[in-house]
């Protein structure tokens, strides 16, 4: 697989340089990018190029917080749709699970896993395609982005539990910016790079929330992602699905058209990724209900209706299925 990032990503460096004084241009030409393709919002860098681009930003400035410096010329753009969808979510969990579904538009090997034990939930970002050479850096940035779209969303009071983070130690005058930045102890040379949040915190609902807004940027999200990466024929199917739910019509053979493949071709190919019709639509629906259920404009009709649903009862017995009470039960 050739791993790769979005410029918009990439972009955040070359703004970060420029707040230094640096001609950014000079050091992309040191690790073989074409500053150029920043121009271009859908372009994408080879990984390796990136990580080198990294390192020569840290050995340029000589500032060893250059990763957390980064935070500051973050914008929503930075994550392509994501970012929008993001800002857009319910709460902070719907919107690491968007993160954790959507993360690969940023960069294809890049993963999350979200685990939560009793009060704490922790947000852990890896490389599914171990082991990678990552610049410390890019980790720094990742890291502090993360922390700061949590703020963006929930408010600038909210403190992490814990960091780990797999760069070593820094400076002690760095590792007073950190502390300044992150508010909560950290663990540096961990085994990985992750934040832990009070379960309560990531589950509260945020007022600023706009489902609609998410959803549209979810489904362009969902159209990049079918082109990247010769084409996941599992993420096109999710698409069509998406798509055709408020019809009441989703069915293998129409989707299978709507790919340009026989029914039998498009079980074989799903397979081999991993996954099934039935799995697809079913983890759709979920999703789709789950966000639906948390826009309180939305009637129980209503989301009956852009699920696909033929009524109501049907509905909250899936629902049933899935959480265990009814979705009147479920908003409370």
């Amino acid at each position: 697989m050739h791993i790769t990032t979005i410029s918009s990503w990439v972009l955040l460096i070359a703004e970060t340089l420029k707040s230094y004084g640096v001609d950014y241009r000079q050091l992309f030409r040191q690790a073989g990018m074409d500053a150029a393709h920043l121009s271009d919002q859908n372009a994408r860098f080879d990984f390796f190029s990136v990580t080198r681009l990294w390192d020569l930003a840290l050995e340029k400035t000589q500032d060893p917080c250059f990763g957390l410096v980064a935070v500051n010329h973050w914008h929503p753009t930075s994550l392509h749709a994501l970012g929008f969808s993001w800002m857009a979510s319910p709460s902070l969990k719907d919107a690491f699970e968007r993160l954790q579904r959507y993360i690969r538009i940023v960069n294809n090997a890049a993963a999350v896993d979200i685990t939560t034990r009793n009060s704490v939930t922790r947000i852990v970002i890896y490389s599914a395609a171990e082991p990678l050479k990552t610049s410390i850096a890019s980790m720094d940035a990742a890291l502090a982005v993360l922390l700061h779209m949590c703020r963006l969303n929930y408010g600038r009071e909210l403190d992490p539990v814990r960091i780990r983070t797999m760069r070593p130690e820094p400076t002690p005058a760095c590792v007073d910016r950190f502390n300044a930045f992150y508010r909560a102890p950290i663990e540096f040379s961990s085994g990985e790079n992750a934040i832990d949040f009070k379960r309560d915190v990531l589950e509260k609902h945020l007022p600023a929330s706009n489902i609609d807004l998410a959803r549209a940027n979810d489904k362009i999200i969902d159209e990049y992602l079918s082109h990247l990466d010769g084409v996941s024929v599992g993420i096109r199917t999710r698409v069509k699905i998406t798509e055709l739910l408020p019809s009441g019509s989703v069915t293998e053979e129409k989707i299978a058209s709507l790919l340009n493949l026989s029914v039998r071709s498009m079980q074989r190919k799903l397979k081999e990724e991993g996954a099934s019709f039935k799995e697809l639509l079913n983890q759709t629906r979920q999703e789709l209900a789950d966000q639906y259920i948390e826009n309180s404009r939305l009637s129980i009709n209503e989301i009956t209706y852009l699920l696909g649903f033929s009524d109501p009862a049907n509905f909250s017995r899936a629902f049933k299925r899935w959480h265990g009470v009814s979705p009147s039960q479920y908003r409370g």
